[in-house]
């Protein structure tokens, strides 16, 4: 077997029959290409709509803005701890860099799974918890109209999105599951800077159909502690974030199994905040209660890591809750 030398190739490449052929364009005249590009944004203006001052609307991917809706933007990241998160790209360089990603690698079949799934009703509603009214009335007073969601303490949930796309590897086109996923705030910053689809399922009803209305990605009215009407493999990413401790602490290592049935090999799960302050009402899930985990450790890698270490490092911070309450997260990656 000959191999063909670096030298070669540049050779190739370089030469005088290729350096001098031309391929024949049609090239649009420039005040039609201008009127073109002026048309699309003003349909993109048209369908995303700042709602708040540093809210973010650029987009990896500007067609991913549904024609159906009318996007909201917010600002996730506004809190005065913002600037210690440990990952510490910009919104414009995630952004270019999923650009960049798209030029050599083909996108995922994720939208594709997201309708075969959409098609597919979920089990009905049941109330595993009474203590659900707090983000009923958090619904009522217009919490989704800024970045706090359905949170009553400000937090910066652009930090724990981006960390968690860059830990789980998010690739465009890959399918996420949001679990508890809220207002839909997170899911729209998940397709902003990785273009990855979001399918999010939450128990307030209020919330799922703000989101469906206002955010980018496909959101069902849920409890979501049943998962067994989806289909095995069907996800590339779980994402949860102080949600899963309104699972019962009996019912949590059923739950993982769940979740990981659901993904596809290789695929990155976060249960984070698994034990804030603000949560402990709704039950506590100690790192005890993982324990099980351990059993699974043929089939996925699995870290359990204190909050304080997974997204702001600044202790100091005094209205950092995601990592100043004693809270932990897990991170699990699906091996086969």
């Amino acid at each position: 077997m000959h191999l063909c030398t670096c030298s070669r190739l540049t050779d190739l490449f370089l030469s005088p029959q290729l350096q001098n052929s031309t391929v024949p364009t049609k090239q649009k005249p420039l005040l039609e290409t201008s009127k073109l590009l002026s048309v699309k944004s003003k349909l993109f203006t048209k369908n995303v709509e700042v709602i708040e001052p540093g809210g973010f609307d650029q987009f990896c991917d500007d067609g991913r803005v549904p024609r159906s809706k009318i996007i909201k933007m917010v600002n996730t990241g506004k809190t005065p701890h913002a600037k210690q998160c440990g990952i510490q790209f910009t919104n414009e360089q995630l952004i270019a860099r999923c650009r960049s990603s798209k030029e050599f690698r083909l996108r995922g079949d994720g939208a594709q799974r997201a309708r075969m799934l959409s098609a597919i009703p979920p089990p009905p509603w049941e109330s595993t918890q009474n203590n659900l009214e707090k983000y009923n009335t958090r619904m009522r007073s217009g919490f989704c109209h800024s970045g706090k969601g359905m949170w009553a303490h400000p937090f910066d949930s652009r930090c724990v999105t981006v960390t968690a796309g860059i830990m789980g590897q998010y690739r465009p086109g890959d399918l996420v599951l949001d679990f508890g996923s809220g207002c839909g705030h997170q899911s729209t910053l998940m397709t902003q800077l990785f273009d990855v689809e979001v399918f999010g399922i939450e128990a307030v009803p209020a919330a799922q159909q703000w989101a469906q209305n206002h955010s980018v990605g496909t959101f069902h009215h849920t409890n979501g502690a049943n998962l067994d009407w989806i289909p095995d493999n069907t996800f590339d990413h779980f994402y949860s974030f102080a949600a899963v401790y309104y699972i019962p602490k009996a019912e949590i290592c059923k739950f993982v199994l769940q979740v990981l049935r659901t993904l596809k090999p290789g695929g990155s799960a976060l249960f984070g905040w698994l034990n804030g302050i603000y949560g402990q009402n709704a039950g506590v899930i100690p790192k005890a209660a993982w324990s099980c985990v351990h059993d699974l450790r043929e089939h996925a890698d699995i870290d359990i890591i204190d909050d304080k270490f997974n997204w702001d490092f600044d202790s100091r911070a005094a209205q950092d809750i995601i990592s100043n309450t004693g809270s932990h997260s897990i991170w699990i990656r699906k091996l086969h």
